[in-house]
C-alpha cells in the first residue's frame, strides 16, 4: 500500500525539463540508436545473436553456461529481436510529452533497459558496462 502510494504521488508531480534533462535523454537514446544500427549482421537477422553471445566461453559466466543448455532455439531468437527492437523504439519512450502518460512511459523504459542489462551481467562477464547505464537511467526516472 506505502509503495504504491509512493509511486502515485511521483507519477503525478509535474516533469522537470531543461537542456540538462534533454541532454542526459539524448545521451541515452543516441547510444541505443547508434548500437541498434551497427546490429546489422546475419547474426541479428537470423536471431542467432543471443545463442552465439552465450556460446562465448570467455564472456559467458556460470549461469550463461546453465542457461544456454537448457534454452530453446525459439527463445535466443526472442531475445536477439528484443534487444534490437528495444534498443531501436525504446528511446521513444523517454520522450512521450504528456505528464501522466510521460511517467509511465518512461517508468516502463527505464524498467525494459535496467532488466535488459540485469541480464547482460548475469549472462556476460563485460564489466561495469551491465551497470553503467542502469545507474545512469536513475537519472530519468519520473
Amino acid at each position: 500500500q506505502e509503495g504504491s502510494a509512493v509511486l502515485r504521488r511521483l507519477l503525478a508531480e509535474e516533469c522537470v525539463s531543461g537542456a540538462a534533462s534533454a541532454c542526459l535523454l539524448l545521451q541515452l537514446s543516441y547510444m541505443y540508436w547508434f548500437t541498434a544500427g551497427l546490429k546489422s549482421g546475419a547474426m541479428w537477422s537470423d536471431g542467432t545473436a543471443s545463442y552465439y553471445a552465450l556460446h562465448l566461453d570467455g564472456f559467458a559466466t556460470a549461469f550463461a553456461v546453465w542457461v544456454r543448455a537448457i534454452l530453446p532455439m525459439w527463445m535466443h531468437a526472442l531475445g536477439t529481436i528484443g534487444v534490437w527492437y528495444l534498443e531501436l523504439l525504446g528511446p521513444f519512450l523517454l520522450f512521450v510529452p504528456f505528464p501522466n502518460p510521460h511517467a509511465y512511459a518512461r517508468l516502463l523504459a527505464v524498467l525494459l533497459f535496467v532488466a535488459m542489462h540485469s541480464t547482460f551481467a548475469l549472462t556476460l562477464r563485460i564489466g561495469l558496462f551491465a551497470f553503467i547505464p542502469s545507474a545512469v537511467f536513475l537519472g530519468v526516472l519520473p
